[in-house]
């Protein structure tokens, strides 16, 4: 049987004990006995694993909330570590950057932010030949008329 971490974190709501650790003493010891993870393992692929578990735990999906509990700690180490030592965390972001790389290897973007501009350039011709058009057709109705 094979199930991935953030999975096994979620399924600790089934399990009587409650909390527990995702390691490969607690798959053998306790996997076998958790008496709902078998129930929705012998099920197998006969209804959508969605409906499965709302059957079984009352909650239709998974979510990320177990997976971000069992890795608080290591979150909140980082986040200390990155404060004690002053690690700055992200990127400056300078609107050409981007932009440079892109043209400097070769490569073409349609649409988004990189054609903004020349969008707008396009839309402005078109109203401009529009806008010209409309007055020459009116000039030559008044002119016919």
């Amino acid at each position: 049987m094979f199930l991935t971490t953030d999975t096994l974190v979620e399924l600790r709501l089934l399990c009587e004990s409650g909390w527990f650790k995702v390691t490969e003493v607690w798959l053998t010891e306790k996997l076998g006995s958790c008496f709902m993870v078998s129930r929705i393992m012998e099920r197998g692929s006969s209804a959508p694993w969605s409906q499965i578990l709302q059957e079984t735990i009352g909650e239709g999906r998974l979510n990320g909330e177990a997976l971000r509990d069992y890795f608080r700690p290591l979150e909140d180490w980082l986040r200390s570590e990155n404060l004690r030592t002053g690690e700055y965390l992200g990127w400056s972001y300078d609107g050409d950057y981007c932009k440079f790389s892109i043209e400097t290897a070769g490569l073409q973007v349609y649409g988004g932010f990189y054609n903004a501009a020349h969008r707008h350039y396009d839309v402005t011709s078109f109203v401009i030949i529009l806008l010209i058009s409309a007055i020459i057709t009116v000039g030559f109705n008044l002119r016919w008329r």
